[in-house]
């Protein structure tokens, strides 16, 4: 005992310790403090505590079984023991011992960080897990254990870049690669990529995730909902969904390549979400360069391709965009409100599939040194809207959780043309009942993204928005504060030249489709005004913000004003005879339905606002 207190006062008031043979601690509290570093043969700690705040730097074994704290860092050229309670903080453990080092015992080792620095490597006979970085530079990995890389509300662990002489066959050991997720709050489709060799859809749909989640239709222990299939396979060359059901290794046992996208449903059943929830891959973890085929069809998907984060690692976009120069600026995410979302910059998680276009049948080369320390949640949270000087219309509906954004952005060194380097083509959704809105560069093209110059007094530009189903819709601007190059921003009706709304008083614009599918051809009107002018043109007012039409149960008059007001609705027959009572509501975006008889004929809608009196003749033909 008195051999042990001697110890540890060294330990406590020397910065370097040294000692020939191992360390024995039985039942003394030894603490290294920040600075100090202890250094010699090994370590057995057989009962006492070892808590690190500086480095320890063995030659020989590490042996625990009693109880070891740790923020410091600890460099072993030995084998690691764990039979007792290991409490890594943020420490870092080095390997670096010139022969195999077994890492065992009876309890498994949870690390902070591991580097692996030796060329002899090591070996599982134990299970392990890290839950920051795993630095792989010399060496291997092997061991019929399993190594599991933690995520949870903390963070993800990552497999940094490897050294230059580590390949795929310097890990043979089996990994668990865990992905937490606590963003997404709505079921839907996504698209996943696998980060580890020859996995199967069955990895992600066995009794290894907490809670599961539903893959229906593809021959696996959940969610078998008759013909139903919920995950695919998107092929650019035909622009078709296909279903993974109808490929040579079908369903539960198709074998993901690495960096491909697989789309799939992503919900805990086949309507709700349990937030947050966690799933598991197991497999050796993907290393190297990894390389996997694009192609361009002009007339099917336009060189839209879904590829995949192949690696345990996010990957920064703008690293790899700069080593694949066929690929357009943006990349584009499925997210939970049923619509691709265009994205310039950031970081693509581990386990993300996501879009790519590229101008020409090309090779994606995904590589170690595309990684990032810099992680991000499978659903995104941050908007390109909230760049400057741009602009987010987002169109929704009141029969689902759907939308669908599209961004304007202005800059003087930008081109009404598309360029590959600024624009993102628009990726419609695979989800029939999702509303679409997209702008349309000077030459035409349908685009998600659209960066325009800001030198026109005026400049209009094309706003078309696309209804799958008999719903009230309504486009939304977002962030309207940040644009700077222009002062008045309209909404207006190709068809016709009316001006519909003016989002600076009203951002959002509400209209009916009772007959869909439906295209409404719009543009919004970029203005810059002079001291003394007005934004809307005078005479010409959007009906102050009352839309009628007919509709197949009788008609709908919308309203956009620029504050809540009480409105009143009549109906007439062309005799002028009340049909529909007058009502009044409280409206400022919304719809009101008229209900008309089933007779055939003209009406009459009369709306009584606070700026007058408008009426509209409309002719109703009774559909059943």
């Amino acid at each position: 005992m008195r051999k042990t207190l001697v110890s540890y006062i060294l330990l406590v008031f020397s910065s370097v310790q040294l000692f020939a043979q191992a360390l024995n601690n039985a039942g003394a509290a030894i603490n290294v403090t920040s600075g100090t570093v202890l250094s010699g043969g090994g370590v057995s700690n057989t009962s006492g505590t070892l808590t690190n705040s500086g480095t320890v730097t063995l030659s020989g074994n590490y042996s625990n079984n009693g109880t070891v704290n740790g923020n410091g860092a600890y460099n072993v050229a030995g084998n690691w023991t764990n039979s007792g309670t290991f409490t890594p903080g943020s420490s870092t453990v080095t390997f670096n011992g010139a022969t195999a080092q077994t890492l065992s015992g009876s309890v498994a080792t949870p690390f902070y960080n591991i580097t692996v620095n030796g060329t002899g490597g090591i070996k599982l006979s134990q299970n392990a897990s890290f839950i920051s970085v795993l630095n792989l530079q010399q060496g291997s990995i092997s061991g019929t254990d399993t190594m599991t890389l933690i995520s949870n509300a903390s963070g993800t662990g990552q497999i940094a870049p490897v050294g230059a002489g580590i390949t795929q066959s310097s890990i043979t050991a089996k990994f668990t690669v865990q992905r937490f997720e606590n963003q997404r709050t709505t079921a839907n489709y996504t698209a996943l990529s696998s980060p580890v060799v020859s996995t199967t859809i069955g990895d992600w749909n066995v009794t290894n995730r907490s809670p599961k989640f539903y893959m229906s239709g593809v021959g696996g222990p959940d969610g078998n909902a008759g013909s139903y299939v919920s995950v695919y396979k998107y092929a650019e060359t035909t622009n078709v969904y296909n279903k993974i059901t109808t490929y040579a290794s079908p369903g539960i046992n198709y074998a993901i390549k690495q960096g491909e996208g697989i789309y799939l449903w992503l919900g805990t059943s086949m309507s709700a979400i349990v937030n947050p929830f966690s799933f598991n891959t197991h497999g050796v973890p993907t290393i190297g360069n990894v390389n996997i085929g694009v192609t361009y069809t002009a007339s099917k998907g336009v060189g839209f391709n879904i590829v995949g984060n192949p690696y345990a690692s996010p990957i920064d976009w703008s690293s790899l965009l700069a080593s694949n120069s066929t690929l357009q600026s943006s990349y584009y995410l499925f997210e939970q409100d049923g619509s691709w979302h265009a994205f310039t910059s950031g970081s693509i998680p581990m386990e993300q599939g996501f879009g790519v276009i590229t101008s020409t049948a090309a090779t994606v080369s995904f590589q170690e040194s595309n990684k990032t320390v810099v992680d991000a949640p499978l659903h995104r949270q941050t908007n390109p809207s909230d760049e400057p000087n741009t602009a987010t219309f987002v169109i929704s509906d009141d029969q689902n959780d759907f939308s669908c954004p599209t961004i304007i952005s202005f800059a003087p060194g930008y081109s009404k043309d598309y360029v590959s380097s600024e624009d993102a083509y628009y990726i419609p959704s695979f989800i029939e009942e999702a509303p679409q809105v997209y702008s349309m560069s000077g030459d035409g093209k349908n685009l998600m993204v659209n960066m325009m110059p800001d030198n026109d007094a005026t400049l209009d530009i094309p706003l078309m928005a696309q209804a799958g189903i008999n719903a009230n819709y309504t486009i939304t601007a977002n962030n309207l504060s940040s644009v700077t190059s222009y002062n008045c921003i309209l909404l207006i009706d190709k068809n016709t030249g009316a001006v519909l709304n003016n989002f600076l008083d009203n951002a959002s614009y509400t209209f009916n489709v009772a007959d869909a599918p439906e295209t409404r051809n719009y543009a919004v009107r970029f203005n810059k005004l002079s001291s003394g002018e007005t934004c809307t043109p005078a005479g010409n007012a959007a009906n102050d913000g009352v839309e009628i039409y007919p509709t197949l149960a009788g008609a709908s008059v919308s309203f956009n004003l620029a504050e809540s007001e009480n409105v009143t609705v009549t109906a007439f027959n062309v005799l002028g005879q009340e049909i529909s009572p007058a009502a009044t509501y409280t409206v400022r975006n919304e719809v009101i339905n008229v209900p008309l008889p089933a007779t055939e004929a003209i009406y009459i809608i009369r709306v009584e606002t606070t700026n007058g009196i408008f009426t509209q003749k409309i002719y109703h033909k009774r559909t059943n």
